[in-house]
């Protein structure tokens, strides 16, 4: 935590996700009390050393990746922010091509929330 050198302080706190994140299935039934433990290690270490600045950004840091690894992973059955963005799937969705003599209609799946820019990629 208070490393000088700029290079090695973001690979050690993907290392600490990592290793909090990943865990063998034997640790299964602990995931959720190992994940919730670095939570409250990280927030005493906030509360405890509100004077060391660089110390709570970094902490506030590894908070952010914490946030970024469920929003990647999901939880517990919860669908991830950016999946929840996307809307509900509009599946099969017909187009009538008037003006292609080659193809007479499209076939699209497309989300809801999408936009022209979206349905255009």
């Amino acid at each position: 935590m208070k490393c000088q050198n700029p290079i090695v302080v973001p690979k050690a706190i993907e290392f600490l996700i990592k290793v909090y994140y990943n865990l063998d299935a034997d640790m299964d039934a602990h995931r959720i009390s190992i994940q919730d433990g670095l939570i409250a290690r990280c927030m005493e270490i906030i509360q405890s050393n509100k004077d060391e600045e660089g110390l709570v950004v970094r902490v506030i840091e590894i908070l952010k990746h914490i946030m970024q690894e469920a929003e990647r992973k999901g939880t517990a059955g919860v669908k991830p922010h950016n999946s929840l963005l996307k809307g509900e799937l509009l599946d099969r969705i017909h187009i009538k091509n008037k003006a292609s003599p080659n193809v007479s209609s499209l076939i699209i799946s497309i989300y809801s929330n999408n936009t022209f820019w979206d349905f255009k990629k």
